[in-house]
């Protein structure tokens, strides 16, 4: 996910909380670090922040590049196929995939829930190289869909939509627009509903 504790994402904490209420294990992996202050009180109550591995992304570009240089160095073949811009796109300007790839846990995952399509994106990338491993399932909630594509262009997740993630977007409306973007509708495009209680969602396909 982009940020975490954030307290205006109490659906994306259901769903921890919830899967933690089911048995589940969770690992949070984070982009950037979120306001500790003031968060809810689930992510004390469940001990969340001992689940969160955090990447510290930079948001001075040139930060960026000097921790890519030294993932050049500690790992080069890794990070020239990051920097494959012909094949992952705009994304890669943003040295995401190669930042990220340091962090990611090394096991393996049932599940691979990533909130938001940029966040779907370097996860699905990170997945061809064999570098996160799970069922990846993309939740896209309104602007990642607008903004995001208004900003970096309407081919900035072709890669995600040629991967084997699942697209999840919040409304038949917002299906449409991924629809349109160049998403395959029957396979890959599920509108849902959700009921955001600890437990469960559910989906209607």
């Amino acid at each position: 996910m982009t940020e975490f504790p954030t307290l205006s994402e109490t659906f994306i904490l259901n769903q921890m909380t919830g899967a933690i209420d089911l048995g589940h294990d969770v690992t949070i992996l984070a982009l950037k670090r979120g306001d500790t202050i003031h968060m809810h009180a689930d992510v004390t109550l469940y001990s969340l922040l001992n689940k969160v591995v955090y990447v510290d992304l930079p948001d001075d570009k040139r930060k960026r590049v000097c921790q890519s240089i030294v993932c050049g160095i500690k790992a080069p073949i890794r990070t020239a196929k990051l920097l494959n811009r012909k094949k992952y796109g705009a994304i890669i300007n943003s040295l995401q995939p190669v930042l990220v790839a340091q962090k990611v846990p090394k096991q393996d995952f049932d599940i691979v829930i990533a909130h938001y399509g940029n966040v779907g994106l370097v996860a699905s990338i990170l997945q061809d190289q064999d570098i996160l491993r799970g069922k990846l399932l993309t939740f896209f909630h309104g602007y990642d869909v607008t903004r995001t594509i208004q900003q970096k262009g309407a081919t900035f997740y072709t890669f995600l939509f040629l991967s084997d993630t699942v697209l999840l977007p919040i409304s038949d409306f917002w299906a449409e627009r991924l629809v349109h973007l160049g998403a395959k509708k029957r396979k890959k495009c599920m509108s849902i509903i959700w009921e955001l209680t600890r437990t469960h969602f559910r989906c209607n396909h």
